[in-house]
Formats: C-alpha cells, sequence, structure tokens
C-alpha cells in the first residue's frame, strides 16, 4: 500500500452521529483537526475544509 498524500484529508466517525476531519501525518498517523467541532452537516466541514484558516489543507 503507497504512502497517502499529506494534503488529503479524511473524516472520521466521532460517536456515529458526527464527522470530523483528520489529517495524515509524513508518518501516516491520523491526527484531528480541532479548529472546527465535529459536525452531522458535511457542508460546514466542507465549507471550513474551503475557508482553511490555518493552511494545513491547502497550504498557506
Amino acid at each position: 500500500m503507497g504512502a497517502l498524500p499529506e494534503d488529503r484529508a479524511a473524516a472520521i466517525h466521532d460517536d456515529n452521529r458526527h464527522l470530523g476531519p483528520v489529517l495524515p501525518s509524513r508518518n501516516l498517523r491520523f491526527h484531528r483537526y480541532d479548529h472546527a467541532p465535529p459536525s452531522a452537516a458535511v457542508n460546514l466541514l466542507l465549507e471550513e475544509i474551503s475557508r482553511d484558516p490555518t493552511g494545513i489543507f491547502w497550504g498557506c
């Protein structure tokens, strides 16, 4: 299995009702993105990823 690109975000289930973005690090360990709370509304999470206030999704 090949390595995932670092700029690729994934979503995980949080308590079976909400989703939250997670990010792979260069060692392929996943870390929660803590700048937006988990949400059942996927469009809110996609807006946060598009807005990217930290530069972690799309770079600075």
